[in-house]
């Protein structure tokens, strides 16, 4: 998003085009630097119980190991405390390009996580229109250590939920509906790839070059199919405790590209107005995305992780997440509420307030936390912009106000900060722990 979606983290990622036809990646050993913006963002199956961690005070943590018939029991006691792992933090690389390396390495994870008491983690498995799991559906990504379509050495999401359920850890499938490739170069895609093969054929209608970036359109029935069925793949193969979505909806500034579909919806008799038209698209999507969940069990667990803003949600992204926050769409409403307190137009009490007043029955709520603002200059916070700097303790009071305001718990944003952060971020961290321990 450009500087008006305040709410939303910068993802900077790297692609660079191979061999014609498919995509290699740049990798970054540096941490991603991020701002206030937007870029379009044989399975083994076990007794994956849950912690159960304590909410009142006394510092004891309790093990649950009941589960589900479908692997994870995701019945929320207590307080999530989860984190997020995106993709260029789980991808293989040189130092894990073995299915061993790769497991010593998550289990180096769970093992920094437990500090934190650690009850859930959001994996994103599906970045692009492409997969770090093995899929019938998508492509395999380059970020399992081979060329888009390619088959990667071993399945990525299959030790991640070995190893998590090690740990008493839920694992959620963490998937980005739309989202195809960062570039507008239909032939770097993989030749199996659905978006490719569609603009082949001429289907405008479903795949679409917005901005420089392509991406699924949402008012294609082609493109919601083909996510409901890559989600569906994932619940059939792997223990996960539930899926999860991000803020990535329509296109930042996406114009009239979808002009042709708005007027054929129209000659056919439609009376919505266009962006309210847009913005049914999507909920037509995430309503079946809930349905396909629900339909392993009432133990599987559907989330979004929706914008901060919640006006810019529904005006620039098309997201009805006030809608989404009262049931019927989603189990867990996870806002990216990534602002500090000082925050001269979203402060993070008011901006709390303002997402708690959405919330409906049945409807759990836990918020993200900006950890990587940590010792940075929040540049769009106005007088505050200078808070992350000169304080060490924001997280920890955050996830104070949260329990002493009937919150459901708290998401961090991100692993490579909770794992290997700067002196800055290491003292917030540490404060972090006292508080969660004492």
């Amino acid at each position: 998003m450009k500087k008006f979606f305040p709410c939303i983290f910068l993802v900077l990622f790297l692609f660079s085009a191979c061999n014609g036809n498919t995509f290699s990646k740049t990798k970054n050993t540096e941490k991603l630097d991020f701002s206030d913006g937007y870029i379009l963002n044989s399975t083994t199956t076990g007794s994956y119980g849950i912690l159960s961690c304590d909410n009142n005070g006394d510092g004891e943590a309790t093990s649950s190991l009941s589960q589900s018939a479908n692997g994870q029991n995701i019945t929320l006691q207590g307080e999530m405390r989860g984190v997020w792992l995106s993709y260029y933090e789980i991808d293989v690389d040189n130092n894990k390009n073995t299915r061993e390396g790769y497991a010593s390495y998550i289990d180096s994870l769970c093992n920094n996580f437990r500090q934190y008491g650690i009850t859930d983690a959001f994996v994103h498995v599906r970045p692009y229109a492409d997969a770090l799991y093995r899929s019938s559906v998508y492509p395999s990504s380059v970020y399992t250590g081979v060329q888009q379509g390619e088959q990667a050495p071993f399945d990525l999401l299959e030790v991640i939920c070995e190893v998590m359920g090690q740990y008493n850890i839920r694992v959620h499938a963490w998937v980005n509906p739309y989202r195809v490739h960062n570039g507008s170069d239909i032939n770097e895609l993989s030749q199996d790839n659905k978006a490719r093969q569609w603009y082949k054929e001429g289907s405008a209608e479903d795949v679409a070059v917005v901005g420089g970036k392509i991406y699924f359109n949402p008012a294609s029935a082609k493109a919601q199919q083909l996510v409901i069925d890559g989600v569906r793949e994932i619940l059939q193969n792997y223990p996960v405790a539930g899926i999860h979505i991000d803020d990535y909806f329509y296109p930042p500034e996406c114009g009239n590209f979808d002009t042709q579909q708005y007027n054929s919806y129209l000659m056919a008799g439609g009376n919505l107005a266009l962006d309210d038209w847009r913005r049914e698209n999507v909920n037509s999507l995430v309503r079946s995305l809930y349905a396909t969940v629900k339909s392993f069990g009432e133990d599987k667990l559907f989330s979004v992780s929706p914008a901060g803003n919640i006006n810019n949600n529904y005006t620039g992204l098309y997201a009805d997440v006030a809608l989404w926050s009262k049931g019927g769409y989603a189990d867990m409403i996870i806002p990216q509420i990534y602002f500090g307190f000082e925050h001269s137009t979203h402060g993070f009490e008011k901006c709390v307030a303002d997402w708690y007043a959405l919330k409906g029955e049945g409807v759990k709520m836990s918020v993200g936390l900006a950890l990587y603002k940590s010792g940075t200059e929040d540049s769009f916070a106005g007088d505050g912009k200078n808070e992350w700097q000169q304080s060490t303790d924001i997280i920890s009071r955050q996830v104070q106000y949260l329990r002493e305001t009937g919150g459901d718990g708290f998401v961090i944003f991100s692993t490579q900060y909770l794992t290997d952060g700067s002196d800055t971020v290491e003292r917030e961290l540490e404060n972090l722990k006292q508080y969660l321990n004492n």
